[in-house]
């Protein structure tokens, strides 16, 4: 039966670096699968490890090798937990560093967060949420269960159409979107909250 996690067990049992690591096990890969995606706090984090494993590339293990790793009894013991440490220092530090930083104006809640609604259809997507003042631009961000980066596209309009053959192979539902209302010089002025897209997986 799966575990249901809390965000205290995430922290405590190093979760969100032993998934990007592909350390876990396939049923705690799992568990923490659900609570992330239920999660927006935990879905943060992940993020931020996500991009600190891209900026490293090569110099951290291969998550697609996710539970099971062959190559590792021919690898020191000591380099693994040596990365895993600097890879929780690294994501510690860069998230207290974004929460901490000015680096963006606050977003703008005086008409409320962004709402979407989404369409489906057997071949496409569609997004719509409500136009904001003073917004150039809309960056949509697209997630699964297993990809939590998995597509993002930019509209001047307050609707987007995706088709389905136009995200990467593999991904498995549910989906979930994101919607950031963003001003001439980059601001964030909404957000709307991770929507779940009523889709099935690919077949």
């Amino acid at each position: 039966m799966a575990e249901v996690l809390t965000c205290v067990d995430v922290e405590q049992g190093g979760l969100v670096t032993g998934y990007v690591a592909g350390n876990l096990t396939a049923a705690r890969a799992g568990d923490f699968e659900a609570h992330y995606f239920a999660c927006e706090h935990c879905f943060r984090l992940l993020e931020t490890a996500t991009d600190l494993r891209a900026s490293l590339g090569e110099h951290l293990p291969d998550a697609e090798s996710r539970p099971s790793f062959p190559a590792r009894a021919t690898r020191p013991a000591w380099i693994g937990g040596l990365l895993a440490a600097v890879l929780v220092m690294a994501v510690a530090g860069l998230w207290m560093w974004r929460q901490a930083a000015p680096l963006q104006a606050p977003v703008y809640r005086g008409a409320g967060e962004l709402h979407i609604a989404a369409s489906v259809t057997a071949a496409s997507i569609e997004l719509s949420w409500d136009a904001v003042d003073g917004a150039a631009l809309y960056r949509v961000e697209l997630s699964a269960a297993n990809s939590p980066k998995l597509a993002r596209r930019e509209t001047s309009a307050a609707r987007l159409t995706l088709a389905l053959s136009e995200l990467p192979a593999g991904w498995q539902a549910p989906l979930r979107a994101r919607v950031t209302a963003l001003g001439a010089q980059g601001n964030r002025l909404a957000e709307s909250r991770l929507t779940v897209v009523p889709v099935a997986n690919p077949r």
